[in-house]
């Protein structure tokens, strides 16, 4: 599950602008190999959705939604410092779509992006 959320105020002038969004999300990792230094590959899938609102004294602005809908897939490797600890390193190709309520355009965005994470095992 991914969350994010943004408050802008701009400095001398009436206007703020909010957005949040939040993606929920599938995911899968597998290692490879044993030892304390293990290769990893990783996809995820999911679906969400956003919202954008500007607040003006000067305009008044409808609340924008749109739906969410977004991938990764990657590879990386993971050191384990004991039995139930590692941290991960990766290397991931990210698609994520948008459809704004009320258009008949789509957005896509893609790009290539490194994560470093830390894991803890149960």
């Amino acid at each position: 599950m991914r969350y994010h959320s943004r408050k802008l105020d701009f400095e001398g002038e009436n206007n703020e602008v909010k957005s949040s969004s939040i993606l929920a999300q599938s995911f899968v990792r597998y290692y490879f190999l044993e030892g304390t230094v293990r290769p990893i590959v990783c996809a995820a899938i999911g679906i969400g959705s956003s919202s954008f609102d500007r607040d003006s004294n000067e305009v008044d602005f409808d609340e924008d939604k749109e739906s969410l809908f977004g991938y990764e897939a990657g590879t990386g490797v993971a050191f384990l410092f004991s039995k139930i600890f590692s941290v991960d390193f990766s290397v991931e190709y990210n698609y994520l779509k948008s459809n704004p309520e009320d258009s008949d355009f789509e957005v896509e965005t893609s790009g290539i992006v490194s994560a470093i994470g830390f894991s803890i095992y149960f």
